[in-house]
């Protein structure tokens, strides 16, 4: 096979080392598989190709041999971040021209107040005349805090989750009084 070169000796690095004094230029080989038989070691290579990676805006290519994806990206100088959705995943196998896709996920975290409206209770009043209505006590919006996440694909907003919540301020009940004389 043109892929395979066979070597008599029992040490890896020789094998390796034959390999690099082949035909093969380093710059367009990779090992595909390094297999030790009765006689020594055999060596299969394979060209190696282009993959495209598609990462902050950007298209880059990686000429790469057979590897993962996350190898393929670390090779190509490609820093991943936990959260990075990685397309197709990072422990796939790639044995052939590919495009992989990284998506920067990111959050942030923001917190918000706003008003609580305030509950009206209304009351019968037998000093009041029936059918007019007063104010006895007005009610007053109270105040919550929120705490919200933000999740962001490659700067646009994905998603939005509450995470907390706490009452600043609690509203006051308006009470209106209904006239019964």
């Amino acid at each position: 096979d043109e892929n395979t070169i066979e070597v008599a000796s029992m040490y890896q690095g020789d094998a390796e080392a034959s390999l690099q004094h082949s035909s093969f230029s380093k710059e367009d080989y990779s090992i595909a598989s390094l297999i030790e038989t009765e006689d020594g070691y055999e060596i299969t290579v394979k060209q190696k190709y282009n993959v495209t990676v598609a990462v902050d805006g950007e298209t880059k290519t990686v000429y790469t041999g057979d590897a993962t994806v996350e190898g393929i990206l670390r090779n190509g100088g490609i820093e991943l971040h936990e959260a990075d959705l990685v397309e197709p995943a990072r422990d796939t196998q790639i044995t052939e021209p590919a495009n992989i896709t990284v998506t920067r996920v990111t959050t942030a975290q923001k917190k918000q107040t706003q008003s609580v409206a305030y509950t009206t209770e209304t009351r019968d009043a037998s000093d009041l005349e029936a059918g007019k209505t007063r104010v006895a006590q007005k009610g007053v919006n109270g105040v919550e805090e929120v705490t919200l996440e933000y999740t962001y694909h490659d700067g646009k907003q994905v998603a939005c989750v509450q995470l907390a919540s706490a009452t600043v301020k609690e509203p006051v009940t308006e009470i209106v009084e209904r006239g019964t004389k």
